[in-house]
């Protein structure tokens, strides 16, 4: 509600392996820095390339870039769509953008061209379809990289990947607490493993997803209605 980023400083934290558990307290971490960002009123999602901070508006339509340690952005990218939530960028550096009206749009950052669009708002609609698809990750972690797409569908409770032709779902429409249940997903996160990371919102748990789209576990403690995850370069 304040409209703000927070930026944290670390001292390089002992590395915690996910599989030994999750650290139970922050590590190393200092008193977080306010960053007063010029020109945006409602951030959403944030991601970081080429030594620039973007951040999607979600008020105002737009992706702002910063270069890191400035306040005030020097590129913007007016999008086609309504109400950009989270962005990501694939191995070549292209912008991808969870559009709430119910599509994913690929820009370049520099020029802020539309290089490619897919989806549309359905509610309970076939693979390819999106009902306020807010959550978005990109798998750079395979070799050869493959570039799929993750969507987490916020209105229709499951995931979706998408290798560039064709759309595999997990979960969904209904919202459910077992196993292939979401309720309300938001963010998520691919791992160096290639495991999908997701933020069950209305479950108030994380859940691991195998690289093949199969349950793997769920984590809980600790976690309440969670909007977002994100995976270090250490793995964890």
């Amino acid at each position: 509600s304040k409209n703000q980023v927070l930026e944290f400083t670390s001292s390089v934290p002992t590395p915690t392996p996910v599989f030994g558990g999750l650290p139970t307290a922050p590590e190393n971490y200092t008193t977080a820095v306010r960053l007063s960002l010029g020109g945006t009123t409602y951030p959403m999602g944030i991601a970081i390339n080429n030594g620039q901070l973007y951040l999607s508006d979600f008020s105002q339509n737009k992706i702002f870039s910063y270069p890191l340690g400035t306040f005030s952005p020097t590129n913007t990218v007016t999008n086609t769509y309504t109400n950009p939530y989270q962005i990501a960028f694939d191995a070549y550096s292209n912008l991808f953008c969870a559009a709430g009206a119910g599509s994913v749009e690929e820009f370049n950052p520099l020029s802020g061209t539309l290089l490619d669009t897919f989806g549309t708002n359905v509610v309970n609609g076939p693979p390819g379809t999106f009902e306020i698809p807010d959550g978005l990750a990109i798998d750079t972690s395979s070799s050869p990289y493959n570039g799929n797409i993750y969507i987490a569908e916020n209105g229709n409770n499951r995931i979706q990947r998408y290798n560039g032709s064709s759309f595999v779902t997990y979960g969904g429409p209904n919202q459910g607490s077992g196993p292939g249940s979401f309720s309300a997903p938001h963010g998520l996160a691919v791992d160096n493993s290639g495991n999908i990371w997701v933020a069950d919102y209305g479950n108030s748990r994380i859940v691991e997803l195998n690289s093949n789209l199969t349950f793997k576990q769920t984590i809980t403690a600790g976690v309440y209605y969670p909007m977002d995850v994100a995976i270090s370069p250490r793995g964890y």
